[in-house]
């Protein structure tokens, strides 16, 4: 496969529990009224708004505190729009059919056995199954609908200090292929034996002082800890990393290791799952686009999210829609620089639309927000509902990191193992 043959395929665009519990709830209960689409909830309206409703459900249990803290302390301005549902798709669909039933649960590790593609537990009820938090980070980690292959000829990063505003830009290119998992209409589910989940490289494109920088990586099915690479360009070598890079911050963004696609820990890692709720909030579920305009002449226009005018620069701007989500506590291991993280997790999708990290000593710590859409498959029906871009914002060293996708993904294209190598880091270091 040739880099000229990675072509664009366009998107289509149509603190405790109890506490965090009473907060997310979002029951629909006695109402004053549904408030109409693209109305703006501000802390200023607030008071007024709180009580009256959107799709029959109360305003003031769909936001989250750390948001509303954001609304009162940042600015943070929620415009509130119609649910528009995923469309459906028929390959995974058949997937999850086909293979569900094989799936099986070990109440004493917590490991599953059996999956191959779908959804491991499509029927989860995780209220009443006393393991049922743990299946349903199962299904966020397996249950996924995100293609089998996914190539980003770039993306950007982009720093933001809290007091300064922006002060860096990265644009990196992204290759990941999938060894399991694997759905596109035809395909094998499994390649090789079973025990290597993914293959994924990062290339840093600009600017100059980094490019060539970047890693590979094996994420396994089994337990076993990722094998990393890194291309240390001054090097002109590739250098093995830490097993335990998986829980530190990559780079210099404030993006954890097990941030990505809001939770990426292999589930046996950390210690221990509760549900805190089953519920509905307000999330991006389909963010307005584009993400990033690489052709803007200043970092405003390439990125027309973010509110860079006013501190701390990375209020997000956005429309947000009422989904089904669990709330699910996740409590991290010791080594962790967080106690634990709060996920939102789509009760239908199994996507996560952010999660909530606190430190050791109980404090919000960081916001990790996802802004999903459906971007359609390269030769197939239906759609990878995959982030349109996602922010960590830690409050106590003032400082976030946007991750920014092109408006264009090649999801499930025509993209090959030997493409996504260490031979291949190697050759986009030099």
């Amino acid at each position: 496969m040739t880099d000229s043959s990675l072509r664009h395929y366009g998107r289509q665009w149509p603190a405790a529990l109890a506490a965090v519990f009473i907060l997310t709830t979002g029951a629909a209960g006695a109402q004053a009224g549904d408030v109409a689409g693209g109305t703006l909830l501000t802390a200023e309206n607030w008071d007024e708004l709180k009580s009256k409703t959107l799709e029959g459900h109360a305003i003031e249990g769909l936001v989250p505190e750390p948001f509303r803290f954001q609304m009162r302390e940042q600015g943070l301005t929620l415009e509130l729009v119609e649910a528009t549902p995923y469309p459906p798709d028929p390959g995974f669909e058949a997937a999850t059919r086909q293979y569900a039933g094989d799936v099986t649960f070990d109440p004493e590790t917590g490991e599953i056995s059996g999956w191959k593609a779908g959804v491991p537990f499509p029927d989860v009820d995780a209220l009443n199954d006393p393991h049922g938090a743990i299946k349903v980070v199962w299904n966020t980690q397996r249950g996924r609908r995100r293609g089998d292959t996914l190539f980003q000829d770039k993306y950007a990063f982009l720093l933001i200090d809290g007091n300064a505003g922006p002060d860096r830009v990265q644009v990196w290119e992204y290759r990941r292929f999938d060894m399991k998992g694997r759905y596109a209409l035809g395909a094998d589910p499994v390649l090789g034996d079973g025990s290597i989940l993914e293959k994924e490289i990062n290339i840093a494109l600009l600017p100059q002082d980094i490019k060539g920088v970047g890693t590979f990586t094996i994420r396994y099915d089994t337990g076993q800890v990722h094998d990393s690479w890194a291309y240390i360009r001054d090097l002109r070598r590739v250098r093995r990393l830490s097993g335990g890079s998986w829980m530190e911050p990559i780079g210099s963004t404030d993006i954890m290791g097990d941030d990505f696609a809001g939770f990426s820990a292999y589930p046996t890692w950390y210690d221990k799952y509760e549900i805190i709720a089953k519920t509905h909030a307000l999330v991006v579920a389909n963010a307005v686009a584009p993400a990033w305009i690489p052709e803007g002449s200043t970092v405003a226009e390439q990125f027309p999210h973010l509110d860079l005018t006013t501190p701390p620069y990375w209020t997000v701007r956005d429309r947000w829609e009422i989904r089904p989500v669990y709330v699910i506590n996740a409590i991290a291991p010791d080594g962790h620089s967080q106690s634990r993280k709060v996920l939102y997790v789509d009760t239908e999708t199994w996507n996560i639309y952010y999660n909530f990290g606190y430190d050791r000593a109980g404090e919000l710590q960081k916001i990790f927000l996802i802004a999903n859409y459906p971007y359609p498959y390269v030769d197939q029906p239906g759609s990878a509902i995959y982030e349109s871009y996602a922010m960590a914002m830690d409050f106590q060293r003032n400082h976030a990191s946007l991750y920014a996708g092109p408006e264009e993904y090649m999801i499930s294209g025509p993209l090959r193992e030997e493409d996504v190598s260490l031979a291949t880091l190697e050759a986009g270091g030099r």
